[in-house]
């Protein structure tokens, strides 16, 4: 009988210790759900900032879209004028040829005897509303590229593993190194594989563009036996990211270049700005000669120069 209480004695005291450690799992569990929701909601709020910029990128590009066919406009009105002024001095040096009534163009009042200096006019105006016509393109072409290089790196930039910024007409991604490399070596980390790979995704949607690939490191000197100096360490680090994207079906053309600590992200000299400055950059930009929609074939080396017909003698 006693044996028998002392065996249950046992078992209720090892019954509660199971209780307890259920219950701190269930706590744990809870704690990790919580986590995880706020997680969420931070993605969720990060996606939904993209997507107001990429709707105000879009409205940029409808304004800038408006101002182009306003300028092609503009252009149509100044050749028609144009035109006119040449068809009139040639009517004049043919007096005997019938002259056909032709409608007189808006807004610009023709003297006779101001020609010359209004065909000037109208060359300096068409070849303005020409440059302004074509700065419009370019801009509206630089924006939807870039806005095409955030939506296909949004999953990496929600995720906090890149930055995408815009440097003139490239889009940069900025790649920290911490989370590239094992600490002070050239070696991919599990976690930067994943990044490599992430990254190969998002330029599989991006085709048309040359990649320079931008090695940076912080102020602390680095020497090894094979890599004696920041400059190499940072080539290294180039070489060892774009093999992978390689790797990863990445056949975009491309090139490395390093900068060792030259090109601080920040200027201060902490533990943060260290990690800050210590990365790999993407450099994306269109190749050029794709685009020559404003650009005139050039003449050749023996042509002779374009002159404007000269105002008949009076």
């Amino acid at each position: 009988m006693f044996a028998f209480l002392l065996i249950a004695c046992v078992s209720r005291g090892h019954h509660e210790v199971v209780v307890m450690q259920l219950d701190a799992t269930r706590m744990a569990l809870s704690a990790q759900q919580v986590a995880a929701r706020d997680d969420e909601a931070a993605r969720d709020a990060t996606i939904a900032a993209l997507k107001e910029e990429i709707h105000a990128r879009q409205a940029q590009l409808d304004l800038l879209a408006g101002k182009h066919a306003s300028h092609e406009a503009d252009l149509e009105a100044l050749r028609a004028t144009y035109a006119a002024l040449v068809a009139e001095d040639l009517a004049e040096e043919l007096p005997e040829a019938p002259k056909v009534p032709r409608p007189k163009p808006p807004v610009i009042q023709i003297i006779p005897r101001d020609r010359p200096v209004l065909r000037a006019s109208v060359a300096e105006m068409t070849a303005a509303l020409e440059l302004a016509a074509r700065d419009s393109f370019d801009a509206k072409r630089s924006d939807e590229r870039h806005a095409r290089v955030v939506a296909a790196f949004a999953p990496l930039v929600t995720s906090g593993f890149a930055v995408v910024e815009r440097r003139g007409d490239a889009s940069v991604v900025v790649l920290l190194a911490a989370k590239l490399f094992n600490e002070n070596t050239v070696e991919l980390s599990p976690r930067g594989e994943d990044v490599a790979k992430g990254a190969a995704l998002a330029m599989e949607q991006l085709h048309g563009w040359d990649l320079e690939v931008q090695g940076h490191t912080d102020a602390t000197p680095f020497h090894s036996s094979d890599l004696p100096s920041n400059w190499e360490l940072g080539f290294a680090r180039g070489v060892l990211l774009l093999r992978a994207l390689r790797e990863a079906g990445v056949d975009e053309p491309a090139h490395v270049t390093s900068f060792a600590d030259t090109v601080p992200r920040a200027p201060v000299s902490d533990a943060e700005a260290a990690r800050q400055n210590a990365r790999v950059e993407l450099w994306l930009s269109e190749i050029p000669g794709i685009e020559v929609r404003f650009q005139p074939t050039p003449p050749a080396p023996d042509a002779p120069s374009p002159t404007v017909p000269a105002a008949p003698t009076p």
